[in-house]
Parts: structure tokens; C-alpha cells; sequence
């Protein structure tokens, strides 16, 4: 979850909040419209209002019913059973039926059965295993009489939390292969959801609310959302033009015009992934040179007053040990070679310390590259996350379940996919009790992921802000228009 986010509005007349437009500003656009493409944070935000789930957590203080209307749980957590709606229809104005659902479902499950991949939830369902054919009957999952079943072999809790995530979202049957799940056309969309896309295209993404279809009812909605690629406010006059902010864009803000608004933990982690690794003929598989350029990056970010961690997993959680300080200053042995001539490519946030300095800026000063700052659109012209050498990211952890979120990192094949390697923190993941500490030291050693800092999952808001944010969740690493609206 790695693109961050944020948007500003037109300053209309107030009386007309049918034709307001609010304009959301983001890093890149959006390049895929399939849900197993999740990995990046502006796909959340993209498709969140999009492709509509069975239930979603977007809604502050509780469970919203989307395309489910009542749900209940049996055998102590192990059956789960979904009452569906049956007046709800897509974008195009096709039915939305339990056939469709279903099918949703068997492509999720059949794709991740043959990749092989642990999203943490479709593999511990019954029969799992065994399910090799798309079309085939899955004694954990069922679709009967407008009602949609789960059945695991352990007890799942937190399964309302789990098929909140944009990976459950409904798309309509004709956008993937009914025989092999592949996703036809990734700039294709049909609605589900509350929302539908008018405009698509490398530069811009619009969104409209539907009005022949209701999910979540009030007054003064957000009718019209622009999506519009807009790095980083520059000047007085453009500031005061952003409505909100995501965490991490909060330096640039003109503090007395902003107010943070967040969570109270600090669950969400900024770092940096040197991606190069999948590349054998890199220098960054040099475990030696991973180590130092760590090095000088750190004494960086230190001398010029960035906070840091070098841990990866927040301090606060239970059983987490704080990670030896004498590792920061451990000087690698080992001596550079000039890479004054090497070039590599980085994607990173605009984030920047009480200096304004940016963390790219650190990056580039401290290893004495020629660095490019390739930005987000390199992805959507190639169609592929795996172009850069180093990357600059961010993730969150659920506070419920810190271990459950570690796993599908590192065990899921669709969603952050976070290297591991040498082998061992999958190794350590798969045993009946993981150890934490062991998998946080195992990630500072390979030194291909760089901890930065943890912080808590908010928005700066404009305090003159037009936006009413009272019904949204600052916990969930989306967010649904359809829970925010016009003062």
C-alpha cells in the first residue's frame, strides 16, 4: 500500500452541493481496475467506492451493510453466514445475482489456491486444497437460497474486518475469464458499488454517485469526485486550496491552516524496499552494499534531525523488544566502491522534516547517486510495480491482530508481497507460534527492508475545510466517499 493520497475541493457555491466537485489530488492514477491488484494506496481509494463488498469498515464506529443486509456467525467463529440483497444492480444496469457473488469468490479462492498464495483467510477454507477447477462445488464456501456461507477449519473473528478489503470487491462477470479468473482488461471497469467511473485515463479518474442504486443515505454527498495527479502544494494560494491530507503529506502543511485528525495508535510504518533484488544482475543483491547504503541513509536522516526506527513492527505492540540502538551505528565492513556513476531509480512519497528536506533528498545526498525520482506514472505506462531499484513505501498493521497482518506481507502473493530473501521469516511465519522478535531481527539483517518511522493513520484537515469527515474510520486504509459529505 504504497502511493499516498489526498484531495482539495472547488471552491463552489455552498448552496450547490449537487454540482460540487471535489477534487482528490494523488501522486499517480490508478492503473488497474482488478481488485487482486491491491498493493498500492490510491487503488484503495480508486475502487473503494467502486466495486462494493459484502460489509465494510469505512464507517466510523461500525460494520456498514453493503451488498450483504445481515450476517451472523455459528460453531465459534468458524461459519459465517451472509444474508444478500437482491435489489442491486451494476453500473450498466445489469443485475447483481448470488451467481455473481459466488463467482467472485471461487476466482479469489481458485487463483489463490494456484499461485499458492496465504491471504490469511481463503486458505483455511474447508477443502481449500482440493479446489483446483473453478467451477467445482467448495465445501467452505456456499451460495444458497440468497445467502452466502463460509466454513473454515479454525475459528475467524475477524472475518467482517478481513472482507472489508478491496480484494472482496464484486466486479461484473464479463471483466474476467469464467474459466481461468484472468482479469480481461485492467483499465475496464463496471461499477458495483456506490459510486461509478465517468473518466479514466493516465492524467485523471472521475467518479459520480450512482442514484439508481442506495447504500449509505444522508444529506449533501459528494455527487462528483475528481481525481487529479498533484505532487505537492508549492505555494500560499495552492495549500489552501487542499481540503485534506493523508499522514504522511503533513510537513508540507501550513500548520496554523491545518489540524491533524487521526487514530490514537501508530500503526502504519514508512520504509524503504530495495526492489532491485529480484534483479540478479543489480549490485543491490550485494548484501554488503545493501548494508552500507542502509548506513548512509540512516546518518543521514540522523544528522538532519528525521526521527527513525529500526524497527519494523510498531514498539508498541505486545512482546515486541525494542530493537538494539548499536545497530544503527554500526558502520558496515565494508568499503564502496564511487557509485557516482551508477543510476538508479527510486519511487517515493513527498515527505519531508522541520528542514524541508525530503526523504528522496536524503537518499540521493547519502549514497552519492545519480537518483532518479521516477515517480508513480513509470507503473502505469509499463503495467508492472517491479520497475524501480528502491522503492520508498508505507504499510499499516490491524491492531486486532499484528501476527495476521505480518503473514499476509509476507505469505500473500497479491497484496504487498514484502521480500523476504533467505527464506526464514516465511520459515518462522508458517510455525504454530511465530517468533516476533526473531522476524524483526531477520529483517534488519537482510537489509532489504530499511524501517523509517511508524505513525498513526490520519488526514491533516484544512480548519476551513468544506468536508464533513464525522462518519469516517481513520483505521481503515481506505476511504469510501460515500461516508463523507459537504458541510
Amino acid at each position: 500500500m504504497s502511493i499516498s493520497l489526498f484531495f482539495y475541493y472547488k471552491n463552489l457555491d455552498k448552496n450547490q452541493n449537487q454540482n460540487k466537485v471535489a477534487t482528490y489530488g494523488v501522486e499517480a492514477i490508478a492503473f488497474s481496475s482488478d481488485p487482486l491488484d491491491y498493493n498500492y494506496l490510491i487503488h484503495h481509494a480508486a475502487f473503494s467506492s467502486v466495486f462494493a463488498k459484502l460489509i465494510s469498515n469505512e464507517k466510523n464506529g461500525e460494520y456498514f451493510p453493503m451488498i450483504a443486509t445481515s450476517w451472523k456467525n455459528e460453531n465459534n467463529f468458524k461459519t459465517w453466514v451472509f444474508k444478500i440483497r437482491t435489489d442491486l444492480k451494476y453500473s450498466n444496469g445489469d443485475r447483481i445475482t448470488l451467481t455473481d457473488i459466488e463467482n467472485n469468490f471461487k476466482r479469489l479462492i481458485y487463483l489463490n489456491n494456484k499461485k499458492k498464495s496465504e491471504s490469511g483467510l481463503l486458505e483455511f477454507l474447508v477443502g481449500f486444497d482440493n479446489f483446483k477447477d473453478i467451477n467445482s462445488k467448495l465445501d467452505g464456501f456456499k451460495a444458497t437460497d440468497n445467502t452466502i456461507t463460509f466454513n473454515f477449519v479454525k475459528p475467524m473473528p475477524d472475518l467482517l474486518d478481513r472482507l472489508s478489503f478491496g480484494f472482496y470487491g464484486i466486479a461484473h462477470p464479463s471483466l474476467y475469464d469464467q474459466k481461468t479468473g484472468v482479469w480481461l482488461d485492467k483499465m475496464k471497469v463496471i461499477s458495483s458499488g456506490p459510486y461509478e467511473v465517468t473518466l479514466w485515463n493516465k492524467e485523471q479518474y472521475h467518479l459520480k454517485l450512482r442514484t439508481d442504486v442506495h447504500f449509505h443515505s444522508h444529506e449533501n454527498r459528494l455527487n462528483n469526485i475528481k481525481f487529479s495527479v498533484f505532487i505537492s502544494a508549492k505555494t500560499a494560494n495552492e495549500i489552501e486550496k487542499i481540503d485534506f491530507l493523508p499522514a504522511s503529506k503533513g510537513s508540507l502543511m501550513v500548520t496554523d491552516k491545518f489540524e491533524y485528525i487521526s487514530s490514537s495508535e501508530k500503526l502504519k510504518v514508512g520504509y524503504v524496499q530495495v526492489s532491485a533484488i529480484k534483479n540478479k544482475k543489480s549490485i543491490l543483491q550485494n548484501k554488503d552494499i545493501r548494508k552500507w547504503l542502509r548506513y548512509k541513509f540512516y546518518n543521514d536522516l540522523y544528522k538532519n534531525d528525521f526521527p527513525i526506527t529500526l524497527s519494523f513492527l510498531p514498539q508498541s505492540f505486545k512482546n515486541i523488544k525494542p530493537m538494539d540502538v548499536t545497530y544503527f551505528f554500526e558502520k558496515p565492513m565494508f568499503k564502496p566502491f564511487s557509485f557516482t556513476s551508477h543510476f538508479f531509480t527510486y519511487s517515493a512519497r513527498i515527505e519531508e522534516n522541520k528542514n524541508k528536506k525530503s526523504i528522496t533528498d536524503f537518499f540521493s545526498s547519502a549514497i552519492n547517486a545519480l537518483g532518479e525520482n521516477s515517480g508513480a506514472e513509470l507503473i502505469l505506462e509499463n503495467n508492472k510495480d517491479d520497475i524501480y531499484d528502491i522503492e520508498i513505501l508505507g504499510s499499516g498493521f490491524e491492531a486486532s491482530d499484528y501476527m495476521d497482518t505480518l503473514k499476509l506481507m509476507f505469505l500473500s502473493k497479491d497484496a504487498i508481497r514484502l521480500p523476504d530473501i533467505t527464506g526464514k521469516i516465511k520459515e518462522e511465519l508458517k510455525k504454530e507460534k511465530p517468533d516476533i522478535n526473531f522476524i524483526n531481527r531477520e529483517i534488519w539483517d537482510q537489509a532489504v527492508i530499511w524501517p523509517i518511522r511508524h505513525y498513526s493513520s490520519g488526514y491533516w484537515f484544512n480548519k476551513n475545510s468544506n468536508i464533513n469527515y464525522e462518519e469516517m474510520n481513520f483505521n481503515s486504509p481506505s476511504v469510501d466517499f460515500q461516508f463523507l459529505k459537504w458541510k
